[in-house]
């Protein structure tokens, strides 16, 4: 049965819905990782006499492309120079090897070892320390030398200290008072 009361005074109401389309902005991505080159001589019997390992920095700055290329072009460079060094160094070291087998018994093989350690990545910095250790037959003791490397993430430039810091010279005398105390 109809009602009498709303009869004639019927109104129709729509509810439409409008989908919306939200699209997300991608975050920037601040990210560096470590990939490895190995390098090894071999002598004739198959024994490694030489061998070197460079950890290198791959960094992603997905804002600045052009500051990224800088920097991972730095130690592109860089590991070509170490990997070349290293060559140099052991033109004669299957002749060491087999020299010291038949004198001494004993050979300890050269070694190249360059390794890195992640310190800040974000929108300003990208910085970690670089140790490379090396070990030329011969020589009683491996040398490690460490070094910091600081990067700006607008323009991938290689920071000192002088960039980062306004007054170097009150903190050399704070420092040395420091020390000193």
């Amino acid at each position: 049965k109809k009602n009498p009361d709303i009869e004639g005074n019927v109104s129709s109401s729509e509810v439409s819905s409008v989908a919306s389309v939200v699209s997300e902005v991608a975050k920037p991505v601040y990210k560096l990782e470590f990939q490895k080159e190995v390098s090894e001589v071999k002598a004739d019997d198959g024994a490694v006499v030489a061998a070197a390992t460079y950890e290198y920095p791959v960094v992603t700055l997905s804002e600045k492309p052009e500051a990224q290329e800088t920097i991972n072009s730095f130690f592109t460079t860089d590991k070509a120079q170490v990997l070349a060094e290293f060559s140099d160094e052991n033109k004669n070291a299957e002749f060491k090897y087999a020299y010291s087998n038949k004198s001494y018994g004993e050979f300890k093989k050269n070694e190249r070892t360059v390794t890195m350690e992640k310190g800040r990545v974000d929108e300003k910095f990208v910085n970690f320390l670089k140790s490379d250790y090396n070990y030329l037959y011969g020589n009683v003791y491996g040398n490690t030398e460490v070094t910091a490397y600081s990067f700006s993430s607008e323009t991938g430039k290689q920071l000192t200290i002088n960039d980062v810091m306004a007054d170097i010279d009150g903190y050399k005398e704070y420092a040395k008072n420091f020390i000193c105390a």
